[in-house]
């Protein structure tokens, strides 16, 4: 989380957001895994599994990033000490179509 939220700020000038999906957590641990991970990321909670279904996550983590258009146009699983980059290179690619 800490990678992709610090990514997605250097593209908020050109409208990059990002929301996090929760699909197990209660409402207490996400909010003490957030001040913990000193994160201000909005953060909704899938309690029915709906949003899991509709962008097919299958595992946990997943990063799926949306364009303009509300289509999935990238889909990543998992995340490791280097996602920063292959995240930054497809923020990139989506933002210049």
């Amino acid at each position: 989380m800490p990678q992709i939220d610090k990514v997605t700020h250097e593209f908020a000038d050109q409208g990059v957001e990002l929301f996090a999906i929760n699909l197990e957590e209660t409402p207490d641990k996400v909010k003490t895994a957030l001040e913990h991970l000193k994160l201000t990321t909005t953060v909704a909670l899938d309690n029915n599994g709906r949003v899991a279904e509709k962008y097919a996550a299958t595992s946990i983590p997943q990063t799926v990033l949306v364009d303009r258009n509300g289509k999935v146009a990238r889909l990543f699983v998992g995340g490791g000490p280097r996602f920063g980059d292959p995240l930054r290179t497809a923020l990139q690619a989506v933002l210049s179509e």
